[in-house]
């Protein structure tokens, strides 16, 4: 029977539903004082207007699609979306902000407001939260209490909140991105699946030797991965070695990186276009049988070359491959891996909202079981039924009668098929990534999952935003030299062991070194008040709204 409680605290934290949804501040950029309690569904009519991207479109306006429908129905609170049209969201995020005049909620906002959360607070664009999390989101509260990782992550090292996040609620969700080469060529040349830089060289050397155009390909983004740079135990920018602050392209190992992709392109072993194709034009190469190897995903590149190629060349089949590892044995520790906690995702409630007490607890609503439920899986008995305790997406979503593949056909109900400020369910991968090689994707690339935790690259250092603009000039012209000596090095119009030292010399006088120490100074003040963070766990947060 459907849970008709207005919002349904999580079981399995064992919340007191007594606690839901009172004493919510009312006042912008308040942090204590005047509260007011809210029940749902509301008893006046409230329309929050939400500034989102609306992906797929295949809704007019994202108040339409079946989780919010069903949102209103048991809360009382309407929704107008503002989305920007596609190929200019940029422009008119900056429109929106430069107008003064918000809507009461924006997703996304971090990465485009240029100086982030903090500037836009001092700003007096967004509010800070931590009070209104405590006051007004008991399910999200919970959340926190019971993995206090969840609530650090989500948090800055003053122990501000900006935004309400995403959260990656499975393994299964968090990498998606890696190596995979054609399956079928391993069976006919007689290759075992590559594990070292040298097997790698081997395989595509056989490639080439027996006529695959392009031995290894890519597009440029997908290049960039660490795929191969991770082998030489560096990363390909800014990364975090047992607390100290590096930066990639200066170290050693980054200079051995170069020199073997070098000699990889000298060889013919790599697409020579690899800097300039788009995904088109890669893709392409991969499904006519011209490449070998590649970088993709789990979903467009592992799923969509599959079902493309399916009935037009049945012997075509792709293996997922570990990232590189110089020796057999080790570990590739800089694989993609998104964090459980995503604020980049979230939303955030702006200084505009005249209801910030029910705009959070709207979002808290999407950590309820009900609208997890929701928001995940749209509408029960439409797009989604209930299968022995498992929320099976119908033949709507999976087999769309109006040809909607499954991103698009999804996104007329649910908000799990892009992002979302909520926990995407583990329940939803399983079934997106519905083909074998899919999911075998996503646990092979994610394999090196507790060197990882041991010893997570990521940096975590927000600057303040004096810094950020201090910085931001010299770290472009940093990267861009760096993008610019890799492709003259790798092409082999320049001399990397001429060079190399040179190289780095330059990029110190144009500021690596403070930038690094600006870095480590942030990340050590962001470790001394969360020192869990440093070596963290894996946790299955979608697991909470499945137990008895």
């Amino acid at each position: 029977m459907k849970n008709k409680k207005l919002i349904a605290s999580v079981a399995a934290l064992a919340v007191a539903a007594t606690a839901a949804l009172s004493g919510c501040g009312n006042g912008a950029n308040e942090t204590a004082g005047n509260y007011s309690q809210v029940n749902f569904p509301v008893s006046e009519d409230v329309t929050l207007k939400v500034w989102a991207v609306n992906t797929h479109m295949v809704v007019k306006n994202m108040k339409d699609m079946g989780c919010y429908q069903e949102i209103t129905k048991n809360t009382g609170v309407k929704f107008d979306f503002v989305s920007p049209v596609a190929g200019q969201t940029t422009e008119q995020f900056n429109i929106m902000i430069a107008s003064g005049e918000y809507p009461d909620i924006i997703e996304q906002f971090q990465n485009r407001y240029k100086g982030g959360f903090v500037k836009a607070w001092n700003d007096n664009v967004i509010l800070e939260l931590s009070d209104l999390v405590k006051k007004c989101a008991p399910n999200l509260s919970a959340l926190y209490k019971k993995y206090p990782q969840l609530e650090h992550a989500a948090s800055n090292a003053e122990g501000q909140m900006f935004a309400v996040p995403m959260m990656r609620g499975g393994s299964i969700l968090r990498t998606y991105t890696g190596p995979a080469v054609r399956a079928d060529y391993l069976k006919k040349f007689n290759i075992s699946a590559p594990e070292t830089i040298d097997d790698w060289h081997n395989m595509l050397t056989t490639f080439k030797s027996n006529g695959i155009e392009y031995p290894f390909t890519a597009t440029k983004s997908y290049f960039n991965f660490p795929v191969f740079v991770g082998a030489y135990g560096v990363g390909k920018s800014f990364y975090n070695d047992n607390g100290a602050v590096k930066f990639g392209p200066i170290e050693n190992g980054y200079k051995e990186y170069v020199k073997t992709m070098a000699q990889w392109y000298k060889e013919g072993l790599i697409d020579s276009e690899i800097l300039t194709n788009d995904q088109k034009i890669a893709d392409s190469k991969i499904m006519n049988g011209g490449a070998g190897a590649f970088i993709g995903t789990t979903g467009n590149s592992i799923g969509g070359y599959l079902q493309e190629m399916k009935s037009k060349n049945p012997d075509f089949d792709l293996q997922p491959v570990k990232y590189a590892v110089l020796n057999s044995g080790e570990v590739n520790r800089f694989v993609q891996r998104d964090d459980i906690v995503q604020t980049v995702n979230g939303s955030v409630i702006t200084t505009a909202c005249e209801h910030p007490d029910i705009a959070m607890a709207v979002l808290d609503y999407g950590f309820s079981k009900e609208g997890h439920m929701a928001l995940n899986f749209g509408v029960e008995g439409e797009s989604y039924t209930m299968e022995d305790g498992y929320p099976k997406y119908t033949d709507l979503i999976m087999h769309n009668p109006d040809g909607l593949n499954v991103s698009k056909a999804g996104s007329l109900y649910a908000r799990s098929f892009t992002y979302m400020t909520g926990v995407q369910d583990s329940k939803y991968g399983e079934q997106f990534y519905g083909n074998p090689r899919q999911q075998e994707s996503t646990k092979v690339w994610a394999s090196s999952v507790d060197a990882i935790n041991a010893n997570n690259p990521t940096v975590y250092a927000t600057l303040t935003p004096e810094r950020t603009d201090e910085i931001s000039s010299s770290l472009n012209e940093i990267n861009t030299y760096v993008s610019e000596k890799f492709a003259k090095w790798m092409m082999g119009t320049e001399d990397i062991d001429a060079g190399f030292d040179e190289y780095v010399d330059q990029i110190k006088k144009m500021g690596i070194e403070k930038i690094l120490d600006y870095y480590q100074e942030a990340q050590d003040k962001y470790f001394e008040k969360y020192p869990d963070m440093k070596h963290q766990t894996d946790i299955e947060v979608s697991d909470i709204f499945w137990q008895e």
